[in-house]
């Protein structure tokens, strides 16, 4: 039997997945095509928060899935110590900024609108553990409230860096082959690369994180667009004074307008296993640049935003006001405007050998095992692991 030629236009967390989904198939030869590095864009520089139950409608089924294969990877490759798999406590944590002289609430983290919210968090089940951000005072400033939303049960983290490298070992252990490159075009079934190399591609999947819709711009002549944009995120990694307990907290800083937004007001905390603590929550920057190689260079005109989430963590209480910056990072992760990834078959505009997955926004690590696994499932004409009826490309207007 003859083997399908498989070519993945990305080496994130979505690419490297369906990767390692597919090398585990009989009679499937797969190469990732990467421009830059392996995981050297979101993949590599995101929180790397799971969720299991905070999906909205569309990717609820490929919530669960996703996370029950985080788990399970985890526990057959050793992803504890590997890539840092962990569950963890969730909350929410609502403070008054020490200079604020209102009670104004900042708007919602994720910036674009759509028909759902990103995040539909569950409901408090009773007051936080979380030991590393100040305890709630009766004061008119500082921190109110600590709620759990969600326990060990429901979300878990990994370094997403660590994870999409180590999955990545283990697709090369199965042939999976990586060639760095940017591509051409795509002609009779082959993937020519700007070096001039040719690379078969029985079946094609785009997977490019926000740069997908210009690859495929590249490669297809026709009026059909992908709707993907990039959402950019600021993030800085902090090394508090204590080892910080497994907890992740999303929090709202009310009044921060009133001093004169100077800095975010609703960061976003998620402490590691190697005792520190990553923060995000700035969503607003410079248009995405033609490769991931770019982001770094255009990163250091970007000062200001992280001078926002470090005034952000000062006044979540002494660990974090001394902690030591370790990392200032900037990338951009892919977004639909109906806040819902695409997985789908591009059959209704290029024909039915060429596949797209991307536009998860800020749930890429959350959603990769799952995306990986169901679009392996598509290249190959099985039946889907989840419904992702709602993801297919016939349902955006292209």
């Amino acid at each position: 039997m003859s083997k399908t030629n498989v070519v993945i236009i990305g080496g994130g967390i979505v690419g490297v997945c369906t990767a390692y989904y597919l090398s585990k198939e009989d009679n499937v030869d797969v190469t990732i095509v990467e421009n830059a590095e392996i995981a050297g864009a979101a993949s590599g520089k995101a929180g790397g928060f799971l969720a299991k139950d905070w999906h909205a409608s569309a990717t609820e089924s490929l919530g669960y899935l996703s996370y029950d294969l985080h788990k399970r990877l985890a526990e057959e490759l050793d992803g504890r110590t590997r890539w840092h798999y962990r569950a963890l406590q969730t909350s929410n944590v609502v403070l008054k900024a020490t200079q604020a002289t209102g009670n104004s609430k900042p708007k919602a983290n994720v910036v674009h609108d759509g028909e759902e919210p990103f995040r539909p968090r569950p409901p408090p089940k009773g007051e936080s553990n979380i030991d590393w951000i100040s305890k709630p005072l009766e004061d008119a400033r500082g921190v109110i409230s600590h709620e759990m939303v969600s326990d060990e049960d429901t979300t878990a983290q990994v370094e997403p860096y660590l994870f999409t490298t180590s999955i990545l070992e283990e697709a090369k252990k199965n042939g999976v082959k990586v060639v760095k490159g940017s591509v051409k075009e795509y002609v009779n079934k082959s993937v020519t690369l700007e070096s001039g190399e040719s690379i078969p591609a029985d079946k094609l999947v785009l997977a490019a994180g926000p740069w997908t819709s210009s690859v495929f711009d590249t490669l297809f002549d026709t009026q059909a667009h992908l709707p993907i944009e990039a959402l950019p995120g600021y993030s800085l990694v902090l090394r508090p004074t204590s080892m910080p307990s497994a907890h992740a907290a999303f929090t709202t800083i009310l009044g921060y307008d009133s001093v004169e937004n100077a800095m975010s007001g609703t960061p976003e905390l998620f402490s590691r296993l190697d005792g520190t603590v990553y923060v995000a929550g700035e969503n607003e920057g410079p248009e995405l640049p033609p490769n991931a190689g770019q982001v770094a260079e255009l990163a250091l005109t970007q000062e200001e935003r992280w001078d926002k989430l470090r005034a952000a963590v000062y006044e979540l209480g002494p660990s974090l006001a001394g902690a030591e910056v370790v990392k200032k990072q900037l990338c951009y992760r892919p977004i639909t405007y109906k806040k819902r990834p695409m997985i789908s078959s591009l059959k209704s505009l290029v024909g039915d050998d060429v596949f797209v997955a991307s536009g998860m926004g800020p749930w890429g690590i959350s959603l990769g095992p799952g995306t990986g696994l169901v679009l392996s499932e598509l290249v190959l004409g099985k039946a889907h692991s989840a419904d992702v009826s709602k993801l297919s490309v016939e349902n955006f207007e292209t």
